[in-house]
């Protein structure tokens, strides 16, 4: 603590320190600088003010070999909500290679200039605005108040800043805009240059003047009338619709990895940093743990910390340095990490990369400014991988550890000629299980109380992401933010024990458990129906998964979070048997992907499964529309309600007699004709012999099925509820939502021929052991309609919406008619076996001859 208080008290000193030192000079504008007056009409821009300022003019001029910008601004005051902001002059600069030099700072006011410079009157502060992210980077602001300041004034002033980094040397870069939120009056840009430069334009055609004179080089851009750019909502994080351009000197980008590269030079572990790396390599006998070791300590051992006053915010410190203190921004710390890893042969090197425009910086121009981040690239066995050193708390083997998408890196090595793509990390994933355990059916009763049990696991960066959630957060306070969750959804909901997860750090997964109980189950939806109860449920959680954009109607592509991949199960545990109709969907759109599925896994529980993906990271302007319909359609048909209605059931038996009796008429229906059809009595085949074999061989396979057959047949008869009274309810009473007549009138079918195919089998049984020469004719359509049927049964469910997996049942039906029907067709056996008629006759004695085996 002792050590932590000299610290901070030492950087406070010493920023006091260079805040005292520094202050804003006064000076007469440039003799290079050519001077603009400030436009005065904005009359065509009245309809896009916004914030109580009109801006009049951007004006912006660099003398590259003096190293000095000049800039120039002009704003009026349109309403007198504009005074706080247009009162208040900030100006940022670095005191360690830049000099601020103020020109002038006036108002005009009825004609009137008002002089407003004073340097006694300018405040210097170090605002360090990067203070959350731990990071100290020594900028000075100076600020000045203006005095007496009033709406319909005009403020204009002018300042230069002289010096540049010079960590680049004579180079030049810039980045500037034409275009802006706001509307504009005038925007001007200017650049004297010794040599030529390279330029860059993105989303404008409008290009500078060039004018070239005694070994100068002078570019100029003059935007007038600029009006505001509205920007859709949602753009992807890497889209950039103002107008940019982009100027430099820098011939490649291996011209700049040249130049950074001995800033970056990876020099041998020295000291304690040394004889830490030898201690890694004593204790992990294989680089792959060598290479995990190395990288958490670094994660998770070396704070992120960055003092990056002057040239230390480009530049990164020794790997001694921050080893012995334990603390350094991105670069520090990615230095570290490649200093480490290679002093233990392992191949690694710096990498820098934007995190927010990542693959766009393809169409850059080699700029130093194209970069925020620092990254580690390590080659090893064959492969490239990538890692954030700033990271904290990642887990899982090297080859799995989650990388952000940057997408597109500068590798700092001898070896690079220009910019590396980086491959995507789709180790992102999320799979969520409730459990609802619900009571029996009964309002008013004090035990309609249900059980709530949801599991979910993290993968990859989602469990990284929870990892940090769960080690910052306390967990009772966790606890507290999940329960007020599901309050929102289910009356009097309370923890049924403590919430509690585990980690996986192999396979880098971590997993929650949450236990609730919630009462007032049963609800009365309908206060003219209090017969009818229900519970429903809503997968809340996927639908916020899905982004909801506002405006439909735009010219801007949308962001997507990608990758995304998200897997939501729902089991419904009920108090007696039970039976729905699920709707199961799949949809693909713009930009995702989307599966629901419902079904019965037993008489007593349901299951549905939901899945949602993104398939890619924006989609555009012209699909958002066709996205927002599918979203709508999507999430307004998640969820399912069970209805139960207690006077129809308390009234009626729990068999429905309709059902019992249409079952009755069909197996009389069904007697009827097994017995026409026992009468079918054909002639044999030719045959070798008056006497018939007795079954065997090959026929000894369809004679268990046959025997089997019934018992299959009624045990799937009777565990389908074909006769319980609830589940035609569902289908056939018009106040419920699972109201279907079709589906009941395809239900009916299904149990009428189930019936029916049940006597079939019996009279197959009968004449199969009497060897009747009908047999082969009629076990053969047997086989045959008991394909189509179950064809035809698959087709209907799956009209019908429902799941059902039938693909063993088809596949049974399939081989048994192609391998049976052949077989009791053309079988000698066969022949041979099935010979006996209803009415005996006399054969004729045939010579038998050798044949083949049987």
């Amino acid at each position: 603590m002792r050590r932590t208080f000299t610290f901070l008290t030492s950087l406070l000193l010493f920023s006091f320190t260079l805040c005292a030192q520094s202050t804003v000079q006064t000076g007469p504008v440039p003799a290079w600088v050519k001077p603009l007056p400030v436009p005065q009409d904005m009359a065509w821009a009245e309809d896009q003010l916004t914030s109580g300022t009109a801006y009049l003019l951007d004006d912006k001029q660099h003398h590259v070999a003096q190293q000095t910008s000049y800039f120039h601004h002009a704003y009026r005051i349109t309403h007198p909500s504009g005074v706080q902001e247009a009162s208040e002059i900030e100006v940022s600069y670095d005191p360690t290679f830049q000099q601020l030099i103020f020109h002038r700072v006036r108002i005009r006011r009825n004609g009137q200039e008002i002089d407003q410079l004073d340097p006694a009157r300018f405040r210097v502060m170090q605002r360090e605005e990067g203070k959350e992210s731990h990071l100290y980077d020594g900028t000075l602001t100076a600020l000045l108040l203006l005095e007496d300041v009033r709406a319909g004034d005009e403020i204009e002033y002018a300042y230069s800043i002289r010096g540049r980094n010079p960590l680049y040397g004579s180079h030049f870069y810039l980045r500037f805009y034409l275009r802006h939120y706001a509307p504009f009056g005038q925007i001007y840009a200017r650049i004297v240059s010794p040599r030529a430069l390279t330029t860059e334009h993105f989303n404008t055609t409008h290009k500078p003047a060039l004018k070239q004179s005694n070994g100068t080089w002078e570019y100029v851009w003059d935007a007038q009338r600029i009006k505001a750019l509205e920007v859709d909502d949602h753009v992807p994080y890497w889209y950039d619709p103002f107008d940019q351009v982009q100027v430099t000197d820098f011939a490649s980008w291996q011209v700049l990895n040249d130049l950074l590269l001995p800033h970056y030079t990876l020099a041998k572990p020295t000291g304690s940093l040394a004889a830490f790396v030898e201690r890694l390599k004593a204790t992990y006998p294989t680089p792959e743990q060598r290479l995990e070791a190395a990288l958490d300590f670094v994660q998770n051992e070396v704070r992120y910390t960055g003092l990056e006053s002057g040239i230390g915010a480009y530049k990164p410190r020794p790997a001694t340095e921050v080893f012995t203190q334990r603390f350094g921004d991105c670069k520090d710390k990615s230095l570290l990490l490649c200093s480490m890893l290679q002093a233990m042969d392992i191949e690694a090197h710096p990498a820098l990369v934007n995190s927010q425009m990542r693959q766009e910086i393809k169409t850059w121009l080699p700029l130093p400014n194209a970069f925020d981040h620092c990254v580690v690239q390590v080659r090893f066995r064959d492969q490239a991988y990538w890692y954030d050193p700033t990271i904290s708390g990642q887990q899982g083997a090297y080859d799995t550890v989650y990388f952000p998408n940057y997408r597109t890196a500068l590798v700092l090595s001898d070896n690079t000629q220009g910019l590396t793509d980086i491959p995507e990390s789709t180790n992102v994933r999320t799979e969520v299980i409730e459990e609802f355990y619900l009571p029996p059916v009964d309002a008013k009763s004090t035990e309609n109380r249900a059980g709530l049990h949801i599991t979910t696991v993290y993968h990859g960066y989602e469990a990284d992401y929870q990892r940090s959630n769960f080690t910052s957060t306390p967990l009772k306070s966790i606890e507290k933010d999940y329960l007020n969750y599901y309050a929102n959804l289910f009356d009097s909901i309370t923890v049924a024990s403590p919430l509690a997860y585990v980690e996986d750090t192999v396979h880098n997964t971590l997993t929650t458990a949450e236990h609730y109980e919630f009462f007032h189950v049963w609800q009365t939806p309908d206060s003219l129906h209090p017969e009818q109860l229900a519970f429903d449920f809503y997968p809340r959680q996927l639908t916020e998964k899905i982004p909801e954009f506002y405006s439909k109607v735009r010219t801007m592509p949308a962001g997507l979070r990608y990758p995304l991949h998200y897997q939501h199960r729902v089991k419904v545990y009920f108090p007696e048997n039970w039976s729905f109709y699920a709707s199961n969907r799949e949809m693909t759109g713009p930009g995702f992907y989307f599966k629901e599925e419902g079904r019965m896994l037993e008489d007593k529980v349901a299951l549905f499964e939901y899945e949602f993906r993104t398939t890619q990271a924006s989609i555009a302007a012209e699909e958002v529309a066709e996205f927002a319909r599918q979203r709508d359609e999507l999430v307004n048909n998640l969820g399912y309600t069970f209805t139960y209605n207690t006077e129809a059931v308390g009234a009626a038996s729990r068999y429905n007699g309709w059902a019992i009796g249409l079952a009755l008429v069909v197996v009389v229906l069904s007697g009827w004709c097994m017995l026409r059809v026992y009468r079918y009595d054909p002639a044999p085949g030719i045959s070798y012999t008056t006497e018939a074999l007795p079954i065997g061989g090959w026929l000894i396979l369809p004679a268990i099925g046959l025997v089997i057959g019934p018992f299959k047949a009624l045990l799937t008869f009777f565990s389908n509820g074909y006769f319980n009274a609830l589940s035609w309810q569902s289908f056939t009473d018009s106040t419920l939502t699972t109201y279907n007549p079709a589906l009941a009138a395809f239900w009916a079918l299904e149990m009428s021929l189930n019936i029916f195919f049940f006597c079939a089998v019996l009279l197959l049984l009968v004449l199969f052991f009497q060897r009747r020469t009908s047999l082969p004719k009629l076990i053969s359509l047997y086989y045959l309609s008991s394909l189509g049927f179950i064809l035809l049964d698959y087709a209907a469910t799956a009209a019908f919406g429902a799941s059902v997996d039938m693909t063993n049942q088809i596949l049974t039906a399939v081989l048994s008619a192609a391998i049976w029907v052949p077989y009791f067709n053309f079988s000698e056996r066969v022949q041979e076996t099935f010979l006996k008629r209803s009415t005996p006759r006399a054969y004729h004695t045939l010579v038998e001859t050798p044949t083949s085996a049987r």
